[in-house]
């Protein structure tokens, strides 16, 4: 019995010091799981993965002479209601102080503000950044048109002033806000 022990020691010794294997990816089903329909099948045959596409890294505006720096996020279209998250990062020395939800224009490819109903969504509270702290809002919108003769609305930038008396920031929008006709977009409080 104390050499079965001792060989079992040995084994899982061996085990530990094994880098993992690479697990074989293989065209041919799992036991019990049928092939796709209409999708050839080759018995042992590797299969290569396809790469995923990567999410492009946030771009950040110029660090502002009050401590400010602000990034848009990617437009999330689910559902028909579209989403957009925006940051700001305080990066200055001392503390950023942010209170209720920023001001915003929307701005069309010339930069020239369009005409939009805002309309306020989720409450905030007052923040107090630290220096590398950052918070976010977001706009909430659908593309709807109710009209075959009101033109559409699509912008390509978002102009955003995070407090009252602070710069404002010009952000591009991959996609743009696509608000369809009717105008309206929903802007909610700073958060953490």
């Amino acid at each position: 019995m104390p050499f079965v022990l001792v060989l079992a020691g040995c084994a899982a010794e061996q085990a530990a010091s094994r880098p993992p294997s690479t697990p074989q990816v293989s065209s041919t089903p799992a036991p019990g799981v049928p092939a796709a329909p209409g999708v050839p099948v080759t018995p042992g045959v590797p299969v290569t993965p396809i790469p995923l596409p990567s999410t492009p890294a946030p771009t950040w505006t110029p660090c502002d002479a009050t401590g400010a720096s602000l990034s848009a996020g990617l437009v999330d279209a689910a559902l028909g209601t579209r989403g957009l998250t925006i940051t700001l990062l305080n990066c200055g020395r001392g503390p950023y102080r942010l209170d209720g939800r920023p001001a915003l224009r929307l701005l069309d490819a010339r930069r020239r503000p369009v005409q939009v109903t805002r309309v306020n969504g989720t409450r905030s509270r007052a923040l107090t950044l630290r220096p590398g702290e950052k918070a976010r809002f977001s706009l909430i919108w659908r593309n709807t048109v109710t009209s075959g003769t009101d033109p559409a609305v699509n912008a390509p930038y978002v102009e955003v002033v995070p407090a009252p008396g602070r710069p404002p920031h010009v952000l591009a929008v991959s996609g743009g806000v696509d608000l369809g006709n009717t105008g309206r977009i929903e802007v909610n409080g700073w958060t953490r």
